[in-house]
């Protein structure tokens, strides 16, 4: 394996992003964070915050049109924001790229494989999973200052393409990727992990959405926390269908432990709400709606959140 440093591309320079760029910042690793359209005014105030510290970092920016080839492409975009993110890199990828995901829902990697399939081979396309709590906060005061909230330390985990890989072994230049102080993890079953994120999100995400209310509060309330529990029922019924080894009580108690884990954090989905964003919806609860349609399963609660996260917004 060489020892030279790879130069890692991150497109999305949302949170996430931010939280990547910051790792990379922290291992002295080359990494280059893009914004699609206008990036920020050079002498931008990047702050770090976590368990009340605060550092300051840099980040080197970039915009699509001022990128060399790409070799090693994060991609930490929205999953609605995918296709038109890959379309507008696809002229910098070759043969040899290796693209890692990181979106909510499932969907992304069949989708990315297929925009790729004259670019680059699908074994070399690697979703992950993010459990990392992050948010900015833009200073009202300071409109160049800008602040990564570090609001709750988790894992970030890929795996190999499993509808194109049998392998279990980690793509060359993985270990710079573990480098990163962000608990960087490499998984032979990336797709079951997928699955349970999927099902938390659907159970968290849809619900603190419409009731506009922090993670806490579905299990502080009687009525929401049985609406939870009523996700988690509907979700465990399609698993089993889809043969997947993860029953009602596991995802269940895999929820109530993020719910309490990130209790004052707003989701994603609400947070996307709020801001008058499309939100992830599709990728989430669209994804078990699609699934459940072909099984003939009937996803009543799900379906109903669909509807009313719909009805807000246009997607």
């Amino acid at each position: 394996m060489s020892s030279l440093k790879q130069h890692w591309t991150i497109l999305g320079a949302g949170a996430v992003g931010h939280l990547l760029a910051y790792g990379f910042a922290q291992s002295n690793i080359p990494a280059t964070l893009v914004f699609r359209n206008q990036i920020p005014q050079p002498e931008s105030l990047l702050e770090y915050h976590s368990n009340n510290s605060e550092k300051p970092y840099s980040v080197s920016y970039a915009t699509l049109d001022y990128l060399p080839k790409v070799t090693h492409l994060l991609l930490t975009v929205k999953s609605w924001q995918v296709e038109e993110a890959i379309r507008s890199v696809k002229h910098l990828l070759t043969v040899e790229s290796h693209i890692f995901l990181l979106q909510n829902g499932m969907g992304i990697l069949e989708k990315v494989t297929d925009l790729l399939s004259n670019i680059l081979p699908p074994e070399q396309i690697f979703p992950g999973v993010n459990t990392h709590g992050c948010h900015l906060h833009k200073d009202n005061s300071d409109k160049n200052k800008l602040t990564l909230v570090h609001a709750g330390f988790g894992n970030v985990t890929f795996g190999n393409n499993y509808n194109y890989s049998s392998s279990t072994m980690p793509p060359e230049g993985f270990l710079e990727l573990q480098q990163l102080p962000l608990n960087i993890k490499w998984s032979s079953e990336i797709e079951l992990k997928l699955w349970m994120k999927l099902a938390i999100n659907a159970a968290i995400n849809p619900v603190t959405a419409i009731n506009n209310c922090n993670n806490g509060a579905l299990s502080q309330s009687t009525e929401l926390t049985n609406q939870v529990k009523l996700l988690c029922l509907e979700t465990a019924k399609l698993f089993e269908k889809l043969d997947l080894n993860i029953d009602q009580e596991t995802i269940t108690t895999a929820v109530f432990d993020v719910i309490q884990l990130t209790a004052e954090n707003k989701s994603s989905m609400l947070q996307d709400i709020t801001s008058g964003k499309n939100s992830e919806i599709k990728a989430i609860t669209g994804y078990l709606l699609k699934k459940s349609k072909m099984l003939d399963i009937e996803l009543e609660l799900h379906q109903y959140y669909y509807n009313q996260i719909r009805s807000l917004q246009e997607i």
